[in-house]
């Protein structure tokens, strides 16, 4: 399946140059590949994995980014030890850390690299991992010094998340030229550099039908004034056709309604009272679920509102977990007689009975 072709005037600005592809070796393994113009926050260079599909025909993609907390003033810059903390892997990812980390062991054992289990719709696929280590959700480009509260207190941060991402696209455009379908997986701050670096998607690839499968990284909406502090502090570069995407993550929804909805989706999955989602909005559990029913009902149920609500679909539990994927929680994960995993391979399979589920509070 194609479609028209979405890009821009702002492509050429975005992807200059693309290439070289990247060596289909060692299909169905692991592999890191070193990307020299990227950085994590610290500044050194970092990259990514990929693990090229077993079928020499596969025609699907699925590019999944990390989770990790973020970062936007010195308070939360300082809150980790060494690579691990509020914020991971500030200090760097590289072929090291892919291969010996424990975060990277565990994200290796996901549900969604297992070719082996026959109830993977991504088995067949080629599979990459976007490591996290920038502190910006994937859509920083600048660099900032964060400064405390006494003299001489400060941190530089290399805000490059968004610009790893065109580096990366830079180089999976030639290697996937010709994909009947892509697929952007996230879980926490990595659901959320899914959903933005969606226009990034449809730029690079034109016309190529991107997903988004956000994992805990909901469009919940904050005050328009923080929203827009975080992306300032990020350096965000925006659509030009879209500047209201840096107003909130509704605005960046809507956007993709008008722009590509009609052929791309957009699942969402998330708890009702998620803990750690919570806390980093500053709201009990109980507020949080609030407004994750009014996301639902007002907006993603509602076709007048929303104009992409025709391809979006959710699968909102009551509980109080974060994530499903790096925890493998997927295996569990059921409302009424509908299991995750069946949820996932409806999507997949294009399943015109594929539909949203969600848990009503007690």
């Amino acid at each position: 399946m194609r479609k028209s072709d979405r890009s821009t005037a702002q492509r050429t600005a975005l992807f200059p140059r693309f290439g070289p592809e990247i060596p289909r070796t060692r299909p169905g393994e692991w592999q890191w590949v070193d990307f020299p113009d990227t950085a994590s926050a610290s500044g050194t260079p970092t990259g990514l994995a990929i693990n090229f599909s077993l079928d020499p025909n596969a025609k699907r993609a699925l590019v999944y980014f990390q989770a990790g907390g973020a970062c936007w003033s010195y308070a939360t810059a300082c809150l980790q030890i060494k690579n691990y903390g509020a914020v991971l892997h500030l200090g760097g990812f590289g072929r090291e850390e892919w291969e010996t980390s424990f975060v990277a062991r565990q994200h290796r054992k996901m549900w969604l690299f297992d070719r082996r289990d026959p109830s993977n719709p991504f088995r067949d696929a080629h599979l990459v991992y976007f490591p996290y280590c920038t502190g910006d959700i994937y859509v920083g480009d600048r660099v900032n010094v964060l400064r405390g509260p006494l003299p001489g207190m400060k941190k530089t941060l290399h805000f490059r998340g968004q610009a790893n991402v065109r580096a990366y696209f830079a180089r999976l455009v030639p290697t996937f030229p010709e994909l009947e379908r892509l697929y952007l997986v996230g879980s926490s701050a990595g659901a959320y550099g899914a959903a933005f670096a969606w226009w990034l998607a449809n730029e690079a690839w034109g016309t190529v039908p991107v997903d988004v499968i956000a994992d805990a990284g909901h469009t919940i909406l904050l005050p328009r004034e923080r929203f827009e502090r975080l992306i300032t502090a990020w350096g965000s570069k925006l659509p030009d056709d879209g500047p209201e995407c840096g107003h909130g993550l509704r605005e960046l929804m809507e956007y993709a309604a008008c722009r590509y909805m009609d052929v791309d989706r957009y699942a969402l999955v998330t708890t009702r009272r998620d803990l750690v989602l919570s806390a980093f909005f500053g709201m009990t559990p109980e507020t949080h679920a609030r407004h994750v029913d009014e996301l639902r009902t007002q907006y993603f149920d509602n076709r007048t509102a929303f104009a992409g609500a025709a391809n979006v679909r959710y699968f909102i539990t009551d509980d109080f977990g974060h994530t499903v994927f790096p925890t493998n929680r997927v295996h569990r994960a059921r409302i009424a007689d509908m299991d995750l995993k069946r949820w996932l391979r409806q999507m997949v399979d294009e399943d015109p009975a594929w539909r949203s589920f969600h848990t009503r509070a007690a």
